[in-house]
């Protein structure tokens, strides 16, 4: 997770390392380590920022191993200077010149990019067409699709609106960047996971993944059907199971009461009383468990349609006591899409937010993202 406090503290702490122990030649802004653990570290900082980095390491004579990174591509030449930069003046000086240069070392290449540059070369002419037929030509090696050739093959293209040259557009302005998986090994670590707000995902020691031990439990899924999707063995799905139950007690009590009070009641409820009848708890064999699974599921997505009903009614009030434009289109799910008058988006941004995240008063916030934009595409926070 990022915010601005913790952005200013490593910036400043990437400024003072690149100062100290970086270099900046007429290529290249690099900085090294004996640490290899430390270098990658550095690297990760950078990532926060969008800088994309390479890392080399040699084994020099009387010394050991040593690790550099440099970074690579204009783009992250100007996202160093923005957001990091040197502290001395004489160092501050010296990447103006770099940032109008894409070194050809560097040779940043987009893989598997052929059918769009064919779609492409009927459109093009002269100098253009013989960059993109070097690029798909089948009769001979080809050369691949480098951010300076991608940066030419744009500049010249005739037709700025053709969808593969927006979609290889997007690729060099957001400095999208591939490499190659070195090795990939198995091994057994303690995970932590943070919530990233902005994209509803999990980190766990570095790398993305969903919560999918957390949900598959909370609504009743046993050992056998959770191995399968985690690629884990029966007793290792239980153990995880037995861990969550473990640290988070109140999941175990939750799933005990709601299916006590299914047998008692034959039927099962949302927080605001709306009822689901539950006959096959008293069953046997597979019908018993299914229907256990659904006693579980059910309070938890009943109570969040409702909830989500309430918001609806509420948004829909404010709208007309206000007297807006904006009107409700239809809902997915958890989400609402309106549509506004250029106008009323502010407005009815912070309004959604208002009235959705206190349309009722549970013991954890109802938290609500708002989006806007012209077409999917454009989409970002209001």
């Amino acid at each position: 997770m990022r915010d601005a406090g913790s952005c200013a503290s490593a910036a400043e702490f990437l400024s003072a390392y690149f100062e100290g122990a970086g270099s900046i030649s007429a290529s290249f802004i690099s900085t090294g380590s004996k640490s290899e653990q430390l270098i990658r570290q550095l690297q990760t900082l950078l990532l926060n920022f969008g800088i994309v980095s390479h890392l080399e390491q040699r084994d020099i004579p009387d010394y050991g191993w040593h690790y550099r990174i440099r970074l690579i591509g204009r783009e992250s030449r100007e996202l160093f200077a923005r957001h990091i930069g040197f502290i001395s003046i004489r160092k501050r000086r010296r990447p103006v010149a770099l940032l109008g240069r894409r070194p050809t070392q560097e040779a940043i290449q987009l893989p598997r990019q052929v059918a769009r540059l064919t779609r492409m070369y009927p459109q093009t002419k002269r100098e253009i067409k013989e960059t993109i037929h070097s690029c798909i030509r089948t009769k001979s090696q080809t050369v691949g699709l480098t951010y300076q050739r991608l940066g030419r093959i744009l500049d010249q293209f005739p037709q700025p609106d053709d969808l593969d040259a927006q979609a290889l557009r997007e690729h060099q302005q957001r400095n999208l960047f591939y490499d190659t998986i070195a090795s990939i090994e198995l091994c057994q670590s303690q995970v932590y996971d943070l919530v990233v707000p902005t994209n509803h995902t999990y980190l766990a020691n570095g790398f993305v993944s969903h919560n999918t031990v957390i949900f598959g439990v909370a609504y009743g899924i046993s050992a056998f059907g959770l191995a399968p999707r985690i690629n884990a063995s029966r007793a290792e799905a239980q153990a995880l199971i037995d861990g969550l139950f473990a640290r988070f007690p109140g999941i175990r009590r939750y799933i005990d009461d709601t299916l006590a009070r299914g047998r008692r009641d034959g039927y099962v409820e949302s927080l605001f009383g709306r009822r689901r009848a539950m006959p096959d708890l008293k069953a046997s064999g597979p019908r018993r468990a299914a229907a256990e699974r659904e006693a579980i599921n059910a309070p938890i997505q009943a109570t969040a349609a409702d909830i989500m009903k309430m918001a609806m009614i509420g948004v829909h009030n404010a709208l007309r006591e206000r007297q807006l434009q904006t009107r409700m289109l239809l809902q997915v799910h958890d989400e609402i899409i309106l549509e506004a008058p250029a106008a009323e988006v502010a407005t009815v941004s912070a309004l959604l937010k208002e009235v959705m995240e206190h349309v009722y008063q549970l013991n954890v916030p109802l938290g609500v993202n708002v989006e806007s934009g012209s077409t999917w595409d454009d989409m970002h926070d209001a």
